[in-house]
């Protein structure tokens, strides 16, 4: 099953969206409806940690500012 999931991250628009695939064989050996929701929820959010980061833009400049703060 291809599940198509996206970040809410409160800005307009939509970030590109995601896909995490699970085997329909895993989903059928849940025992009800609640599990397998469950199981979907935990695999998108393995996948999250997996593919979402974050990046500090202009790393070198801060660096630079923090060094220079613990010069004086």
């Amino acid at each position: 099953m291809k599940i198509s999931w996206g970040i809410d991250d409160g800005y307009v628009g939509k970030s590109r969206p995601q896909t995490t695939y699970i085997d329909d064989d895993e989903l059928k050996e849940c025992d009800d409806f609640t599990e397998a929701m469950n199981l979907i929820e935990n695999s998108v959010k393995d996948d999250f940690e997996q593919k979402v980061g974050f990046n500090i833009n202009e790393i070198d400049e801060i660096e630079e500012k923090v060094r220079s703060l613990f010069e004086k």
